[in-house]
Formats: C-alpha cells, sequence, structure tokens
C-alpha cells in the first residue's frame, strides 16, 4: 500500500492518470454515439448499460476490479489507455461501417481476448529472457 501512495505522488502516475481520463472521455463519446445508433435499430437498453458493459470488458481484460483505477500503478493505468483507444477505434470504425449495433462489443471482446493472450505471451518471454 505504501508503494502504491508513493507512486500516486510521482508526476508520471498524475500524467497517466489524466490521460487515461481524458481518453475514457473519448471512448465515452464513442460509446455515446453507438447507443444513438442502437436506438434507431430498435434497442431499449440504456446508455448507462453500454458504458457499463464497454468498462467490464476492458476491466475483465486487464483482470482489474471496478473502482480501484486510483489504486494502480502508472503501468497498468496506460493498459487501460491502450484498451480505451482500441475500444473508441473499434466502435467508430463499426459505426463507420453501419454494422449491426451489437458487432462493437462483440469485436471488442474477441480483439481484446486476442490483446490478452499476446501480452500474456509477452511477459512470459520477457521474464524468461
Amino acid at each position: 500500500m505504501e508503494k502504491i501512495i508513493t507512486e500516486r505522488a510521482t508526476i508520471q502516475w498524475q500524467t497517466t492518470r489524466f490521460d487515461v481520463k481524458e481518453e475514457y472521455k473519448t471512448l465515452s463519446a464513442a460509446v455515446h454515439d453507438l447507443h444513438k445508433f442502437a436506438v434507431t435499430q430498435g434497442c431499449k437498453a440504456s446508455e448507462k448499460v453500454f458504458y457499463i458493459n464497454f468498462a467490464k470488458l476492458i476491466n475483465k481484460t486487464l483482470g482489474i476490479d471496478a473502482g480501484t483505477r486510483d489504486a494502480l500503478a502508472s503501468w497498468q493505468l496506460y493498459e487501460i489507455e491502450k484498451l480505451q483507444f482500441i475500444a473508441r477505434t473499434v466502435i467508430a470504425g463499426l459505426l463507420a461501417q453501419d454494422a449491426d449495433y451489437h458487432e462493437p462489443y462483440h469485436q471488442l471482446k474477441s480483439t481484446l481476448e486476442s490483446y490478452a493472450r499476446l501480452s500474456f505471451i509477452t511477459q512470459r518471454l520477457l521474464a524468461a529472457g
């Protein structure tokens, strides 16, 4: 716990946390656009459900619990930022293709599963090397 408190005091951690929040804002805009599009296709789910589902997917990929981001290390925050960027990119790409509104979630889930496998392999190689 002391290590986390010490790291949170660094400029690097504070900058990374700020960047994660900024990327979340752009992801939120993409999720908002996706929800608006989904409603035109007959979706009855609330916008909040869309936000929650994408956040849970990112957290699950990284193995973190909801509400714990302020207690994460800088490198973990950076991973969140990357996954938020990937999510935003997937959503925007599929909206541009006029895909079914379910497709961004399914494609993102598949993409993040692949990312997690590759990250695990990379971590194993680095640990062995």
